[in-house]
């Protein structure tokens, strides 16, 4: 969590710093440095991006039943995907296609299971009709989060090029719109049947409920490392791999937070002169 806390505030840094320097060299992507490079042409980069998250929860201890006093979630994590629209247009000419705005419309799903805590005493005892049998319970909730974001990258690229190429950095904000929050919960408790030729009995719950305390809007940052790479003039393609750091929370009602770890690929094709 600390180191997290130390990357994003480094992440964030980053972008201002950035900012500034595009600020201070005051050109505009209009300008010419000659005929054969993406600077001297009007127009921007368009194409598609998507990839995968590795999802992580923190929140404190909530009890996921009523009456299961001790069926409970902390944290959690999982897997699950992204993809939308991206762009990218050129800030800088003079300095050969260092500086460049990224954005990214994606469906950006954050879905997990949490990490459950559960009746585990082995002494635990269920009667019925005299028969005894070992009692448990055990209790699962899985988080299906499915935002909209909107993306706003400042890139840097290491090498100049005619056309964007190697590594480079984009750090920027993100926000999300998250329309739908539902949380789906599952029980299993293991009791006395009361039949003594058979005497397991164990009865599955499950439930799908609204999240209602789930914060529609969300804020972060968004921080990742580039590589591009040119196939003609026209056509690109850029992988990447990065951390969303929140700067807000799921909800406050259980101090949920998310964190993501990410990859995708972009394929994008120059639309201009």
């Amino acid at each position: 969590m600390i180191v997290f806390m130390l990357i994003a505030t480094k992440c964030r840094t980053a972008t201002l710093s950035v900012l500034a320097i595009i600020l201070l060299s005051g050109t505009a992507a209009s300008q010419t440095v000659g005929d054969d490079t993406t600077a001297s042409r009007r127009g921007f980069w368009l194409g598609v991006v998507g990839g995968g998250n590795i999802v992580l929860y923190g929140l404190d201890p909530v009890l996921l039943w009523p009456g299961k006093t001790c069926a409970g979630v902390t944290g959690g994590s999982g897997t699950d995907g992204w993809g939308g629209i991206a762009m990218e247009y050129f800030l800088d000419s003079n300095t050969r296609n260092h500086y460049s705005l990224v954005a990214h419309v994606v469906y950006d799903s954050r879905s997990a299971y949490f990490s459950q805590w559960n009746c585990g005493n082995p002494s635990a005892k269920s009667v019925k009709n005299g028969v005894v049998y070992d009692s448990s319970v055990e209790a699962s909730q899985l988080a299906k989060l499915h935002y909209w974001s909107l993306d706003a990258f400042i890139k840097y690229n290491f090498w100049a090029g005619e056309r964007p190429v190697g590594l480079g950095l984009m750090v920027g904000p993100e926000i999300s719109y998250l329309p739908h929050p539902t949380l789906l919960k599952t029980i299993t408790t293991v009791q006395s049947s009361g039949d003594v030729s058979n005497p397991r009995a164990v009865t599955n719950d499950t439930l799908t409920v609204n999240a209602p305390e789930a914060n529609s809007l969300v804020l972060g940052v968004r921080c990742a490392l580039t590589c591009d790479i040119p196939f003609s003039k026209s056509l690109n393609a850029e992988l990447s791999a990065g951390f969303d750091e929140p700067l807000t929370i799921v909800d406050h009602y259980s101090n949920w937070n998310t964190r993501v770890l990410f990859a995708g690929v972009s394929l994008r094709y120059f639309i201009g002169e």
